[in-house]
């Protein structure tokens, strides 16, 4: 059974739990949903898509959690915390649907429940483990820029992001803006301007990285150097 990209990741990475059966239909909805977002840029009709492949099979739960982060796109936080929940019943090893449910509900503002859900995530393995540097990623960005001061922690938040960072060997742009966020919220703004200049350079030669992208890395540089932190 053929799978595309995403979907075949989400499946080769999911090692244990209860299974999603066979379902070849759903699957090859699914595919075509993620083709019409990544390709082509049409959200809707990816959304329609991957709708039906829940139709045809509500317990393919590689669907559910696309449709949780096209519906995050969509800023459908509340409806795409619902979806995480299912996939997280269903798939409870299938970390990557926790780690999205907590940033969908970090969105929400409800940073206490965000918060405890990456400990939990992050406690499942040890640091050494490259598949949970999103988990690190994620709370650190959360530490470093919540716009309530009760939740952000810049020590905590820079050593999470270069966690997650080492990771990735320090080739994830993300990783590297959310460390110069990090030094930001600790007042470290010398530092802070040295890994988002690392960050905008990584993001310049990568192709996952959108023309928005890489001008958003930009502004929080150009903050940086005014001493601004990130605040979201």
């Amino acid at each position: 059974m053929r799978a595309g990209p995403l979907i075949a990741a989400i499946l080769l990475s999911f090692i244990a739990g209860p299974a999603y059966g066979e379902s070849p239909v759903a699957e090859k909805l699914s595919n075509e949903a993620v083709d019409l977002q990544d390709n082509h840029g049409q959200l809707d009709a990816a959304l329609q898509k991957v709708d039906e492949a829940l139709r045809v099979d509500p317990k393919y739960w590689p669907a559910r959690y696309y449709r949780g982060r096209l519906l995050i796109k969509k800023q459908k936080y509340e409806e795409a915390v619902r979806d995480f929940d299912e996939v997280v019943r269903q798939a409870p090893h299938y970390i990557m649907a926790s780690i999205a449910r907590a940033n969908a509900n970090r969105k929400l503002g409800h940073y206490a429940l965000a918060l405890q859900q990456l400990d939990q995530v992050i406690k499942l393995r040890p640091p050494n483990e490259d598949t949970f540097a999103d988990a690190y990623n994620e709370r650190a960005w959360l530490r470093a820029t919540c716009t309530d001061a009760s939740f952000r922690n810049g020590q905590l938040a820079i050593k999470d992001a270069k966690i997650a960072c080492r990771m990735a060997s320090w080739k994830d742009a993300s990783y590297l803006n959310t460390l110069a966020a990090a030094y930001a919220e600790a007042g470290d703004f010398a530092s802070a301007i040295q890994f988002q200049e690392r960050a905008v350079a990584v993001a310049s030669k990568s192709k996952d990285f959108t023309p928005a992208s890489r001008e958003k890395f930009q502004k929080y540089l150009d903050q940086f150097k005014q001493h601004r932190p990130v605040r979201q």
